[in-house]
């Protein structure tokens, strides 16, 4: 019997310390891929690919960005926010005159 109990106790913890092990990768892979994701925002903000209306990086291949005049873009969402603005502010300026 206590045989039994000690060879269930030994299957127990080898089961916790795998499982413990399978946690401790999948926390370092996602802090690798953050990690990697960082340092391309980074590059592409140093390199002056940026959109031109939320400030975010450009994607790498430069023909997935969207470009409206001498504008750049990330998403389709970022062109329609950044033409409401330069049209809220040509109207704001029309007023002004």
């Amino acid at each position: 019997m206590q045989r039994r109990a000690r060879e269930r106790e030994k299957e127990r913890k080898a089961s916790e310390r795998a499982a413990k092990d399978a946690a401790a990768a999948h926390a370092l892979a996602h802090a690798e891929a953050v990690a990697v994701a960082a340092a391309a925002e980074a590059a592409a903000l140093a390199a002056g690919r940026i959109c031109d209306a939320c400030g975010g990086p450009l994607p790498a291949d430069a023909r997935q960005w969207l470009r409206m005049l001498d504008f750049k873009y990330c998403a389709g969402a970022c062109v329609a926010a950044h033409r409401r603005r330069l049209q809220a502010d040509a109207a704001e300026a029309r007023a002004k005159r």
